[in-house]
C-alpha cells in the first residue's frame, strides 16, 4: 500500500486533471508569500505549515501554506490528490476556504485561507472579549459548518463527511464569524458512529461557552 502512495507522490503532477489548473499556484509565488518558508512564518503548533501573504488575482490575501513531505505521505498513506479533490468542492461561509495547491520541484503544498483573528478558546479565557450575541452566533456558525460537512459531503464522498472539532479549532474572522478547518489528512474515516461523535464535540464547545457565560454574568 505504501508503495502506491509513494508512487503517487511522483506521479501527482501529471495525474491531476486540467479542471484543477485554475487552483494551481506557482511555487515562486508561495516562496514569495512565506519568505522562502522563513522560520518566523512557521506556525509552531503544526511544524509543517507557514503563514504568508499571497498575491492572487491582484489582491493580497492571508494564507496558511501546508507542506507535505514524501515521508509524511508515505507514513500516513496520505492521498494528496484526494485532498485537492475534496477541498476544491467545499464551499461554505463557516468552513475555512481552500485557496489552491502546488506540485512543483518535489513540493506538495496545500494553500488555505488564514483566519488571523485567533481561535475561540483564546477568547473564552477572558469573559469580556465577546458579547453573548457574538458567542451564540459563533456557536450557530459551528453547527452550520458541521451540518454542511455531514450532509453535503455525502454527495462528494461519504467517507469524509465528518469532522471532530474543539474550541481551539474554531477560528474567528474580523466579523467574529466562525470558521471550521477541514482536511482529509489525519481524518479517521474508519471511526464508527461519526455523526454522534461530531455532535458530541459540538456539545463540548457549547458547554465551554456556558461556563464562559457564567463567568461573564458574575463579573
Amino acid at each position: 500500500m505504501r508503495n502506491n502512495y509513494l508512487s503517487s507522490f511522483y506521479d501527482i503532477e501529471s495525474s491531476l486533471d486540467e479542471e484543477y489548473d485554475p487552483l494551481r499556484i506557482p511555487l515562486k509565488d508561495i516562496l514569495s508569500a512565506t519568505g522562502n518558508f522563513a522560520e518566523e512564518n512557521l506556525l509552531k503548533q503544526s511544524g509543517t505549515a507557514y503563514k504568508g501573504v499571497l498575491l492572487l488575482s491582484k489582491a493580497l490575501i492571508n494564507v496558511v501554506v501546508r507542506r507535505f513531505s514524501r515521508s509524511v505521505i508515505e507514513e500516513y498513506e496520505f492521498d494528496f490528490e484526494t485532498e485537492v479533490f475534496i477541498l476544491s468542492r467545499i464551499k461554505h461561509r463557516n468552513v475555512v476556504s481552500f485557496i489552491g495547491f502546488c506540485v512543483e520541484k518535489g513540493e506538495r503544498i496545500i494553500v488555505m485561507e488564514h483566519v488571523v483573528h485567533g481561535s475561540l478558546d483564546k477568547y473564552l479565557i477572558d469573559p469580556r472579549t465577546l458579547t453573548w450575541s457574538q458567542t451564540l452566533h459563533i456557536c450557530y456558525g459551528c453547527a452550520l459548518a458541521l451540518r454542511y460537512i455531514q450532509n453535503d459531503m455525502q454527495n462528494i464522498d461519504p467517507k469524509y463527511c465528518h469532522q471532530l472539532i474543539k474550541s481551539s479549532d474554531i477560528l474567528l474572522d474580523r466579523d467574529k464569524e466562525a470558521k471550521v478547518p477541514y482536511s482529509v489528512f489525519g481524518l479517521d474515516i474508519n471511526q464508527s458512529d461519526t455523526v454522534k461523535s461530531d455532535v458530541h464535540s459540538l456539545g463540548v464547545i457549547l458547554l465551554e461557552v456556558l461556563c464562559w457565560g457564567q463567568k461573564r454574568f458574575w463579573m
